[in-house]
């Protein structure tokens, strides 16, 4: 007989007591019946005592399970938060960084929308250029952070065989398709400044023009060049070359700011040309501030639900 089998027996005994009380019992019969309604009652008791038994074990056992949980969810964040570390000490700057040379400056500014992130910028000064780039991992997350790093090494390794813009996002691109069973792609900007001649040479890996700020007016820069990052392997990426006027400054930036989103779900979007007509910045910090500011000031507190990144490159040090 099962625990639970007594409830019938118990049922069974009730009816039998109700019976017996309508037939006018005597002395003896009643005995009898309350003995046998004592007895299952007893069984009862004796269930309810291990099932309160049962539900203490369980209640310590949820309850070691939740200190685990908590302890291993604590682990992770530790590990994560490590992982951040390790990622924005790849970026110059660690994520912020504010350079002011004779024939340059740059603003550049990550801010991940979690621990890790796949936005990316980077740059490198040699004896006569300066070479750059920004982008943007398709996916968020631990994956996105480690294709992240992986295209920050390459861009590296790229960079420093003194290749041109175009072609550093050629090799990029046929090292990033190779074996992507993921799937993962990164959207980038590449460019060089010369500063002997103040040419800008940019080629676009389907990112984002950027906008060109004080010459005199805003506008957007067209900038050619092929498809994101580690789709197609083979492809080749073309450039485009460009002159700004000694002080202009170029405004680069991911979707984390142009798709940055208010408690209305309106997106920050055109306000960033809106902005550029209107911000009388003299120089990259300042207008990097400025655009950083007028994003935070729109979103109004909203979770931010995507990585923002910001870089400007100024044509020579002051406007």
């Amino acid at each position: 007989m099962t625990d639970f089998d007594v409830f019938k027996d118990e049922r069974a005994a009730l009816e039998q007591a109700r019976a017996l009380l309508e037939s006018d019992p005597s002395p003896g019969e009643l005995l009898v019946e309350f003995e046998n309604l004592l007895r299952s009652y007893s069984k009862l008791f004796d269930i309810s005592r291990r099932l309160v038994r049962m539900s203490d074990r369980n209640e310590e056992t949820l309850k070691q399970a939740n200190i685990r949980i908590n302890k291993q969810k604590e682990q992770l964040e530790r590990e994560l938060e490590f992982a951040r570390g390790v990622q924005m000490s790849m970026l110059p700057g660690h994520g912020h960084a504010n350079l002011k040379h004779h024939a340059y400056q740059v603003y550049a500014y990550l801010r991940p929308a979690r621990s890790v992130g796949g936005d990316l910028y980077y740059f490198r000064e040699s004896e006569r250029a300066l070479d750059f780039i920004i982008g943007d991992v398709s996916d968020k997350g631990v994956p996105a952070a480690l294709f992240m790093a992986k295209t920050v090494a390459i861009y590296n390794g790229a960079v420093s065989e003194n290749l041109s813009p175009g072609q550093i996002l050629t090799r990029m691109n046929n090292i990033l398709s190779a074996d992507n069973d993921a799937c993962m792609f990164v959207t980038a900007l590449c460019g060089r400044l010369d500063f002997d001649t103040g040419q800008l040479v940019i080629s676009n890996a389907g990112h984002m023009n950027p906008v060109l700020h004080g010459d005199p007016e805003p506008y957007e820069l067209e900038c050619k060049g092929g498809t994101a990052l580690g789709l197609i392997e083979g492809r080749n990426y073309t450039e485009s070359e460009h002159h700004p006027r000694w002080g202009s400054r170029i405004l680069m930036y991911t979707d984390g700011i142009s798709e940055a989103c208010n408690p209305n779900d309106e997106l920050y979007d055109t306000r960033l040309f809106e902005l550029m007509g209107t911000c009388q910045s003299s120089d990259a910090s300042s207008l990097a501030t400025a655009t950083l500011e007028d994003v935070e000031a729109f979103v109004d507190g909203a979770t931010q639900s995507d990585d923002i990144t910001l870089m400007v490159v100024q044509v020579g040090a002051s406007g």
